[in-house]
């Protein structure tokens, strides 16, 4: 006797399940089928099948088919078992790192967590930094994010209640919003099944962002390198020789991307093209060997930072206090304000110096005394 069984269709557009992509086929979306007599036992988890995909396209109707039950079963099990909590954990990023300019991005150990679980209605708790000015609606980052997936997958979001503890300072140059887009968008993917790989989160990530320094090394951990190639992102991990310690000087204000875009020229020339290229070519050199010597120099830009310079004066003295105290190198961290250096030891000594001289030229702030992370986005827990 054929089996009346859980039969999943796909209809015009493509879905992705969680072992591989399945190909397009005609017939309805999604359809649940009625079990025999013989399994009504089994009525009740197709039914919870059905509630929980909870997807608008869902269609009731029934066929025969040939088959097992096995099948049913293990569809239901991978739909069941879709998590309901998931917590992701998501390091700050410095872009640019002096001449790599929306190209090269390290990810630093420091980390915000964000917990997402479906709930009765939508709802944002957020505790840290940017407690009291991040968005607490739908207009939100990480629900952003978590949005993005679901959008990308034709999926409805169900109401979502998300926890957000953020250590990741706000506008200062410390990949922020990245870390608040990676974490929604790898929550999200998650609650999903883990349908989208990381190369696809890295894409709709980058378009969000509009650029990929930050949400790279925030996705993969330790030193990328990222270009855009016909709308595609290309990234290489670049190891690292030397155990660098990170030494990041965070000012009292803030400076805005797009204000500190805004001061950029539309042209270079092309010795400042050089000046730039011939750099970030000696800083992944000197990451990938170890020529820690060189980083002071392989640090220098000519596209940014002396135009930057307006918004920040102290920075140059910063980060020549910096380099004087015993620094590898240091830069402005992506668009700051925020100032990163490489140490190799002698961090409290640099960080004295750092804030000695902002203080002199009336920049107060904070250091934070740091390492590489080499972990992207880590999901922490799922049930």
């Amino acid at each position: 006797m054929p089996a009346l069984i859980v039969s999943i269709y796909y209809s015009q557009r493509r879905y992705v399940d969680r072992m591989d992509r399945m190909d397009r086929m005609d017939g309805p979306a999604p359809s649940i089928l009625f079990l025999p007599s013989s399994s009504r036992h089994r009525v009740s988890v197709s039914l919870n099948l059905a509630l929980r995909l909870d997807l608008p396209s869902i269609s009731l109707c029934a066929i025969i088919c040939r088959a097992s039950l096995a099948t049913l079963l293990s569809l239901a099990e991978l739909y069941l078992t879709m998590p309901r909590r998931v917590t992701v954990r998501v390091p700050a990023t410095s872009a640019n790192l002096g001449p790599g300019f929306d190209s090269i991005g390290i990810a630093l150990d420091l980390h915000n967590t964000v917990s997402i679980e479906a709930s009765d209605e939508f709802g944002v708790t957020l505790s840290g930094e940017g407690e009291d000015v991040l968005s607490q609606g739908q207009d939100n980052l990480v629900y952003q994010g978590v949005l993005a997936v679901y959008e990308k997958l034709e999926k409805r979001v169900p109401p979502l209640k998300l926890s957000c503890m953020n250590w990741v300072p706000l506008a200062r140059g410390l990949g922020s919003s990245s870390a608040a887009l990676v974490a929604g968008l790898v929550a999200g993917n998650e609650l999903l099944g883990h349908p989208l790989s990381s190369q696809m989160l890295l894409q709709i990530a980058t378009k969000m962002e509009g650029h990929p320094d930050n949400v790279t090394p925030a996705l993969f951990g330790g030193l990328q390198v990222a270009v855009m190639n016909d709308g595609i992102v290309e990234r290489i991990s670049v190891p690292l020789a030397a155990d660098l310690g990170i030494v990041v000087f965070v000012p009292d204000f803030p400076m805005m991307t797009a204000e500190a875009r805004d001061v950029l020229p539309a042209r270079v020339s092309r010795a400042d093209a050089v000046f730039n290229i011939s750099r970030a070519s000696m800083l992944l050199a000197a990451m990938a060997t170890g020529s820690i010597g060189h980083l002071r120099v392989a640090m220098e830009d000519a596209l940014h930072q002396p135009y930057r310079r307006k918004l920040f004066p102290a920075m140059e003295d910063i980060i020549e206090a910096a380099v004087t105290a015993g620094a590898a190198g240091s830069a402005l961290s992506g668009s700051g304000s925020s100032i990163l250096a490489f140490v190799l030891g002698g961090e409290e000594r640099v960080a004295e110096a750092m804030m000695r001289t902002g203080a002199r030229s009336g920049v107060d702030g904070r250091t934070i005394i740091t390492r590489v992370c080499y972990s992207g986005a880590q999901i922490t827990e799922r049930g």
